[in-house]
């Protein structure tokens, strides 16, 4: 079940200012649409840090507020605020079970691990292997499994790169198999549409 996340399931929206400010003046419905501009463009980020992967800034300027979405299939494990909470750059939101991330941090780290006991391996196999003591098949062998190895820890890495998982998420990742989503921005909390147990598709 693929819904777009930033419309209806966008966790949380975040606006600097009261939660009773006027809206906005409503546009002109007499003008004709263009055909070349859509009401918004979206970038991909190029810094692919958690928070910006995770929120969505709106407004006039980068502080004016933000939807915060998942880039990834999660499970809502915890909701901190509700609407009308003030919250702080950084503040917790939302925490959220992402079991296919903590699965790429946990193969990357077994793979790390892994080419590190392969390398002292063939180290010592070239040792031998100039003194004639083994085949040279041997060292082909230790060589394709390390191969192997770095295939496995470039998919694993590729996939935390895309979520935009940092070192301090990856130890979050492992040690709870839990991220906690934080706010991009200051500001009052206007909507929350996260309940507890609740899948969330990947939707950015």
């Amino acid at each position: 079940m693929n819904r777009p996340l930033l419309s209806a399931l966008a966790l949380l929206a975040l606006a600097c200012g009261e939660p009773d400010a006027a809206p906005p003046p409503a546009p002109d419905r007499s003008a004709p649409p263009s055909a070349r501009h859509g009401w918004a463009r979206v970038h991909a980020p190029g810094d692919a840090t958690l928070l910006r992967a995770l929120g969505r800034v709106v407004g006039r300027g980068a502080a004016a507020g933000a939807d915060v979405g998942l880039p990834f299939p999660a499970h809502v494990r915890a909701v901190h605020v509700a609407p009308g909470d003030r919250v702080e750059a950084g503040a917790p939101l939302v925490e959220v079970l992402a079991p296919e991330l903590a699965l790429a941090v946990a193969e990357a780290r077994g793979a790390r691990a892994e080419l590190a006991v392969h390398a002292e391996r063939l180290a010592n196999l070239r040792t031998l292997r100039g003194e004639n003591l083994v085949r040279a098949s041997a060292l082909h062998e230790v060589e394709h499994a390390m191969a192997a190895l770095r295939s496995r820890l470039g998919v694993a890495e590729a996939r935390l790169r895309s979520a935009g998982v940092g070192p301090a998420e990856r130890r979050e990742l492992s040690a709870r198999g839990a991220l906690t989503l934080k706010s991009p921005v200051d500001g009052t909390v206007r909507a929350v549409d996260a309940r507890l147990g609740a899948a969330v598709d990947e939707g950015l």
